[in-house]
């Protein structure tokens, strides 16, 4: 007897079995996890419970939980009133028939009734996951705070300095090997230049230092094989007036122009034949300082 009931109703345990599956692609896919199964005693903490049951978020709960009470008992009114008299009908039938009434009529509930809980779905599980996703968002303010809290620490300020000067740093020295010339003042600057002669604009600096960069830089380029002028006045004057990677400014374009053409021309000759000792190029009043980075002009002196 109870075998004819389980094939009355074999479609449907069959449908059900196959939604279970189904259901959970559609909102976001399988994730298992025996976590989710481990027991946790927090769980049994009356507070907690009391915390679930009050609030915006258990409100909306319980509205979406009455939605689909509403739904369900309507359609099961509705079928149920509508196939009363087949009911009724059914029980005076001998078993098969009856079984057989029952489980269409099941089917029919239980097809009308997903149909329903699926339309709720359709609205339910985009707010919850927007739900979700709110409460993991931390507000303006809150991102203000953290970021206020890492990097308003001293240390760690310093520290994102210094390691935005080294990667400067190693950045710069690594282009010292691509420059044309490095002019320097000899115990103090070093500024290498590179002049791209395909192309109409003015050299462009490609690093610059004083002091244990300089030297460094000399260095570099010592092992490149980058040819170094002596010109202190033009390697104060470029030092202090052109940041790296930008062209040289227009009142030094016929000073640096003198030094790459003589680097040009010694670039040329064999290396058997005597090289004519340079001359540093004059530089414009307005572009001379001194070690200080004062400006000559203004106090009246002469590089």
């Amino acid at each position: 007897m109870w075998l004819e009931g389980l094939n009355g109703v074999k479609w449907l345990l069959l449908l059900a079995f196959v939604l279970a599956l189904v259901a959970p692609i559609f909102n976001g896919g399988f994730n298992v996890s025996a976590k989710a199964a481990a027991p946790k005693l927090s769980k049994l903490n009356p507070l907690n419970g009391l915390k679930r049951m009050f609030g915006t978020q258990a409100l909306m709960g319980l509205l979406r939980n009455l939605l689909k009470f509403f739904a369900i008992a309507i359609v099961l009114s509705l079928v149920l009133w509508e196939r009363r008299d087949e009911l009724i009908a059914s029980a005076r039938f001998a078993l098969e028939p009856m079984v057989n009434t029952g489980a269409s009529i099941a089917l029919l509930v239980f097809t009308l009734v997903s149909i329903a809980v699926a339309a709720i779905s359709f609205l339910d599980v985009p707010y919850q996951k927007w739900s979700y996703l709110r409460r993991l968002r931390m507000t303006k303010q809150e991102v203000r705070d953290e970021m206020k809290d890492i990097e308003g620490r001293p240390e760690v300020k310093q520290q994102i300095r210094r390691k935005q000067r080294e990667r400067s740093r190693a950045r710069m020295m690594d282009n010292v090997k691509e420059a044309d010339v490095i002019i320097v003042n000899p115990t103090e600057f070093a500024v290498a230049l590179r002049h791209d002669e395909m192309s109409n604009g003015a050299p462009v600096v490609l690093a610059k230092g004083r002091g244990e960069i300089a030297r460094a830089i000399k260095e570099r380029g010592e092992t490149a094989g980058v040819p170094r002028i002596e010109a202190p006045a033009l390697a104060r004057a470029l030092y202090y007036t052109t940041d790296l990677d930008d062209m040289i400014p227009e009142g030094l374009y016929r000073p640096v122009a003198a030094v790459l053409a003589y680097v040009y021309r010694m670039s040329a000759l064999a290396p058997d034949l005597t090289r004519p000792e340079f001359e540093a190029p004059d530089v414009p009043p307005e572009f001379r300082f001194d070690e200080n980075g004062q400006s000559e002009l203004a106090r009246g002196g002469r590089a």
